[in-house]
């Protein structure tokens, strides 16, 4: 089961698709050129994924927390760097 947290991070290059890539996610049409970023369940920290992984077993049989989806990989490192860095800061 997919959570999309209130405050979504899309990369600057999706915002203008961002609530048609949230419904297509949904129902299970899952672009397979995306990053998703999500809260880790065991650690609580962000974490991320290519979005063609959601179709596996795995996560599909599990509640993912996507807090952010990016369209490039060093986007999507850029997001957990800043996060690491605001929880040093905080």
């Amino acid at each position: 089961m997919l959570v999309f947290e209130p405050g979504l991070y899309v990369s600057s290059d999706l915002r203008d698709r961002k609530r048609q890539l949230c419904e297509d996610i949904m129902r299970g049409n899952v672009p397979k050129d995306l990053y998703i970023i999500y809260k880790s369940e065991y650690s609580g920290k962000p974490e991320f994924m290519r979005s063609k992984d959601l179709l596996q077993k795995y996560y599909q049989e599990r509640t993912i927390r996507v807090v952010g989806i990016t369209k490039d990989y060093h986007t999507a490192l850029e997001y957990l760097a800043y996060e690491a860095y605001n929880r040093l800061e905080g």
